[in-house]
């Protein structure tokens, strides 16, 4: 939200930005200037990236009464109000939900207009709405405009590692996933081994580094506030995530990342940059896959595309079309 918020004013600098939808896990850092006004004020909203036109693969129902809770209702009030949005590098799909999906097309028939973050995302729009909508872009993640387009290994350190990693240890997969982990690391220890939390009171994060902890030599990186969180993790030379921002913001700053990912929406991202290989997912892993993978990857920098790159700027050209037309 910070980087879209940078965008607008850098379009405008005298438009003031509100995000009625914030977090609050995010208010209390006061990382934004946000202002406690009606929508019926505002000459138009953007709905910016993030993976929120998807459901997760299990609570479906939970994140169904959420997305029309905390978009459908808002986006209604913006048409009430005749206020113009724009949709802008989401990620689409799956939703299965018949009554959730007629919720999100009624958002994508009245936007001005649309950007998608990946090609998948526009054949779920298209299964479920046939030609019912009008042009969609498909760009890339917003995040992915700060990447260099070239290795700059100056501020990584390879010689760490940063697990972040959360999930249930009592279940198989992922128990079988921390102790070849464990196991590698034994084997391997040049490394210096760091915790990374994303998150103030993530318990499957903390029962996580604590399991790790009784095995394993290693350090944990506290969660301060987001913009820390992005520093730290742009001096690390290789990150292992479960998670799809983390995985983001690594291969932007040239890191080697390896991702064991839990939704389908984070394959989708390796597989726009041609690196689908560094994901490891599914009921079979085991030490000698994850070793192999430990093997190929750990400090090989990921280098986005230039092309990628500006597929993610052009969804800034989209917003400054539609701030003008305001």
């Amino acid at each position: 939200m910070q980087l879209y918020q940078r965008w607008i004013k850098e379009i405008r600098s005298d438009v003031n930005v509100i995000i009625p939808t914030l977090p609050d896990e995010l208010s209390r850092y006061n990382l934004y200037q946000n202002e406690d006004v009606h929508l019926s004020v505002c000459h138009g909203a953007i709905l910016c990236g993030g993976g929120y036109f998807g459901e997760p693969d299990s609570g479906i129902w939970k994140w169904g009464f959420k997305f029309v809770d905390r978009h459908y209702f808002k986006v209604r009030e913006l048409i009430k109000y005749d206020i113009p949005y724009l949709i802008n590098g989401v990620g689409f799909g799956p939703i299965t939900n018949r009554i959730t999906r007629m919720c999100a097309y009624r958002i994508l028939n009245e936007a001005e207009s649309i950007s998608v973050r990946d090609n998948e995302s526009l054949e779920f729009i298209k299964a479920y709405y046939g030609e019912n909508i009008d042009e969609i872009e498909v760009t890339a993640d917003s995040v992915i405009s700060i990447a260099h387009s070239r290795v700059n290994l100056n501020d990584q350190d390879f010689a760490k590692v940063g697990l972040h990693l959360s999930g249930n240890i009592k279940e198989n997969s992922y128990n079988n996933l921390l102790n070849s982990i464990i196991e590698y690391f034994k084997l391997n220890n040049e490394y210096q081994i760091l915790f990374i939390r994303d998150r103030v009171d993530a318990k499957d994060q903390i029962e996580t580094y604590q399991y790790l902890k009784e095995k394993l030599d290693i350090d944990q990186i506290d969660y301060i506030n987001p913009n820390k969180l992005i520093d730290n993790i742009s001096t690390i030379g290789n990150i292992i995530t479960s998670k799809l921002h983390v995985g983001i913001l690594g291969a932007c700053k040239n890191s080697s990342v390896i991702s064991f990912p839990k939704h389908n929406k984070t394959i989708r991202f390796y597989n726009q940059i041609g690196e689908a290989d560094r994901c490891i997912y599914g009921n079979e892993i085991n030490y000698n896959l994850i070793k192999s993978k430990l093997d190929k990857y750990l400090n090989k920098p990921i280098v986005i595309d230039e092309n990628i790159i500006n597929s993610a700027l052009h969804n800034k050209t989209m917003i400054e079309r539609f701030i003008e037309n305001l």
